[in-house]
């Protein structure tokens, strides 16, 4: 397939939108929710790459370079430290059309490379950007400039990140406790419709958590 030049465009991302784009990326690539430092440190660093998201191109939200099998791109041009000197020049990036498509790409980048991805789960800004200078260099930024940018944004970021961390680690254990209740309906009411003695827990009978495992039998 032959991929598609977008016109460049900006495509601003609010911090609450990029924390729940991340927060969905990361549990759609790693198949697990992650911790509240991680989704820090993500944040930190797309906001350091976008200027707190005012400056996203296409929804690009790592300014990931083009690769060949992006189905869009587009071209703009960027700085670049080359040799200590900054250089400006026109070059190709890729672009999505929507904020997911845009956050699970970053993250599937990352996640490409085992040092970065494993850098990142430490929640360190330090050992993270160490680990994105070193070859192949995610960044053109020296080391100490790149980290005291990302760094410098955590503690502007923890607020969102504690808020969706916390809400995608909890929907999990939520969301088993609902099947697990409506699955016991089903099952006492498919039982009692079939002329079955009645079953009622201990635990509701004593509002006991510890009797949980128990059933009487009630004719």
């Amino acid at each position: 397939m032959t991929a598609q030049l977008l016109p460049n465009k900006l495509t601003p991302v609010s911090p609450d939108e990029a924390g729940r784009a991340l927060a969905s990326a990361y549990a759609a690539v790693a198949g697990q929710t992650l911790s509240e430092p991680v989704l820090n440190l993500l944040l930190a660093h797309w906001a350091g790459e976008t200027a707190n998201g005012a400056a996203v191109h296409n929804f690009n939200f790592g300014n990931q370079k083009r690769a060949d099998s992006d189905p869009y791109y587009q071209e703009f041009s960027e700085r670049e430290v080359v040799d200590g000197k900054d250089e400006y020049a026109v070059r190709q990036w890729a672009a999505y059309l929507t904020a997911a498509d845009g956050a699970a790409a970053w993250l599937r980048l990352l996640h490409s490379r085992t040092a970065w991805w494993t850098a990142l789960q430490t929640g360190d800004p330090k050992a993270y950007v160490h680990a994105l200078k070193e070859p192949p260099a995610y960044a053109s930024e020296t080391e100490p400039k790149y980290y005291a940018l990302v760094a410098g944004l955590m503690k502007r970021y923890a607020p969102i990140a504690h808020k969706y961390a916390r809400s995608s680690a909890s929907a999990g254990p939520a969301v088993l406790l609902l099947l697990v209740a409506v699955g016991g309906i089903l099952f006492l009411a498919a039982h009692t419709a079939l002329g079955g003695p009645m079953l009622v827990s201990s635990a509701a009978l004593f509002g006991r958590g510890n009797q949980g495992g128990v059933w009487l039998t009630h004719a």
